[in-house]
C-alpha cells in the first residue's frame, strides 16, 4: 500500500517498467480500424489504448 501511495505524488517511482506504459498506450485496434459511437460515427485518427490516453 505504501508503494502505491509513494507512485501518486508528485515525482514518485514508477510501479510499471517502461516498457509495459509504452504497451498500454499503443493503439490496440486493427490497422485501418477506428473508434465508433452512437451519433458520433467513426472517429478517424482515434485508438483504443489499454490506458487512458
Amino acid at each position: 500500500m505504501v508503494a502505491l501511495i509513494r507512485s501518486l505524488l508528485p515525482g514518485g517511482p514508477s510501479l510499471l517498467k517502461p516498457d509495459t506504459i509504452k504497451l498500454m498506450m499503443t493503439n490496440q485496434l486493427p490497422e485501418g480500424v477506428w473508434i465508433r459511437f452512437p451519433g458520433f460515427g467513426e472517429l478517424q485518427g482515434k485508438g483504443h489504448g489499454l490506458a487512458a490516453r
